[in-house]
């Protein structure tokens, strides 16, 4: 073999280890890149979870707010109408013992 084809090979060999280099360097870069899309996914499912509970929380926390003051409400109606009827029968009971 003559020496410019040993140079040649030489190169050859040379280029194949910088490749491989190059190669190894890029597969580490797009597996850093995968762990960052990887905890960046994750810390968006948990934000998103975070957001869920506190959006229910909210919503029953509304809903008992409404449903206590419609109780609240028709507990009032019900005083009001039971002291109009023992009133009512108060006056009855009075009218009927003076006649």
């Amino acid at each position: 073999m003559k020496i410019g084809g040993k140079l040649y090979l030489a190169d050859q060999q040379r280029v194949a280890r910088s490749r491989g280099y190059r190669q190894q360097l890029n597969r580490r870069a797009v597996e850093t890149n995968m762990d960052a899309v990887r905890n960046l996914s994750q810390s968006v499912f948990q934000t998103n979870v975070s957001a869920a509970q506190e959006s229910t929380m909210l919503t029953m926390q509304t809903a008992l707010k409404r449903i206590s003051s419609d109780t609240q409400a028709r507990y009032q109606q019900l005083v009001k109408r039971y002291e109009s009827l023992s009133q009512s029968a108060a006056s009855k009971t009075t009218t009927s013992t003076q006649a």
